[in-house]
């Protein structure tokens, strides 16, 4: 990898990694009754196991795809995207955001911002990242190890979220989650 990408790499990753680990020292000053079912310990150690597992067979060589400079470069874009739009999704739930799933005492159903198109806009930006990382990564192998596990705790995650807000506002979630999708624009 040519200076300059790596440098930038690194520089995304830590800002990446600062912005995760704000989340959770969030948490902790402001707790809320968890309904989480045990996903977010399942969700970190999936993504920190894959990212770690992931990267270091790309940085063997294994599975290397011979990407241009612009594909690689592009990951790094696509990390900032998603990580862009997690912070917008955040910034609109506002204090109702909590890294467990937890509904507060008084909190409304929130369909505004990115929500207005997906129910899980925070999830749908820390998946571009990791798609992102993959890309940058340019090993096919890294890609699977890295997206296939992530994808499929966030979707448990997802369900059980879904559970929770369900019982949290039963008259306004059906009919929001029917007008929405999951995670991708009129696909998902």
């Amino acid at each position: 990898m040519p200076a300059p990408f790596s440098t930038a790499l690194l520089a995304t990753s830590a800002l990446w990694i600062a912005f995760e680990l704000g989340l959770v020292a969030r948490r902790r000053a402001a707790p809320a009754t968890s309904q989480d079912a045990g996903t977010l310990r399942r969700l970190n150690l999936v993504i920190y196991g894959s990212v770690a597992l992931g990267v270091t067979l790309a940085r063997t060589g294994i599975g290397h795809l011979p990407l241009p400079p612009a594909a690689r470069w592009a990951g790094l874009a696509v990390i900032a995207l998603g990580l862009a739009l997690r912070v917008w999704a955040i910034l609109v739930l506002g204090r109702s955001f909590t890294v467990n799933v937890a509904i507060r005492p008084g909190q409304a159903l929130v369909e505004q911002g990115p929500y207005r198109w997906v129910r899980h806009p925070a999830y749908t930006g820390s998946l571009l990242s990791f798609l992102g990382l993959a890309l940058a990564e340019a090993s096919w192998i890294a890609a699977a190890v890295i997206l296939v596990p992530i994808t499929l705790a966030f979707l448990q995650r997802i369900a059980v979220e879904e559970r929770a807000l369900q019982r949290a506002f039963p008259s306004e979630y059906p009919p929001y989650a029917a007008r929405t999708r999951r995670l991708i624009p009129w696909l998902y």
